[in-house]
């Protein structure tokens, strides 16, 4: 019998001591990994929302209203 304070040899993932085949190890880094690749996706989002922010509001709004300036006219004929 294994007492409160002995040591025990376990599977740091799953914590089987006896019958543990490596399978939670391949799980471990399949997990690691698909984690990993979310994270990749979440930081490309971040990089493209930080460039997105420093685009030029003011041109943007400048190029609308131009372009409803130049429909304007060319529906009325100016």
């Amino acid at each position: 019998m294994v007492g409160p304070n002995d040591e025990v040899d376990a599977c740091a993932f799953c914590g089987d001591p006896l019958n543990c085949d490596g399978a939670c190890d391949h799980d471990r880094v399949r997990q690691e990994q698909a984690s990993d690749e979310i994270l990749r996706i979440a930081e490309a989002r971040v990089r493209r929302a930080a460039e997105w922010v420093d685009f030029d509001m003011g041109a943007l709004f400048q190029a609308y209203v131009d372009n409803q300036t130049k429909a304007y006219k060319e529906v009325h004929g100016e």
